[in-house]
């Protein structure tokens, strides 16, 4: 299923930080893996990669490893800059 807009839905308890799902175009933010509130829109940004990346179609070349590194680089390129 592609969807132009991905929905974000939060929850109190779950085993990861976040997750995305692409069969629905939905990520998943579980609250009680956070420490902060910027901690928190760090998970948002990095599940909604995901779903850009999934959007244009990039992630038929990577594995996930691969999609979780470009996704980590891209998070600290400010940093490492």
């Amino acid at each position: 299923m592609s969807h132009d807009k991905c929905l974000c839905d939060f929850k109190i308890v779950g085993e990861d930080r976040g997750c995305y799902y692409d069969q629905t175009d939905r990520c998943l933010i579980y609250l009680h893996h956070h420490e902060s509130l910027s901690d928190l829109y760090m998970t948002v940004q990095h599940e909604l990669i995901h779903f850009c990346l999934a959007k244009i179609d990039e992630t038929d070349d990577m594995d996930e490893v691969q999609e979780e590194s470009l996704i980590f680089h891209m998070a600290w390129a400010e940093e490492i800059l």
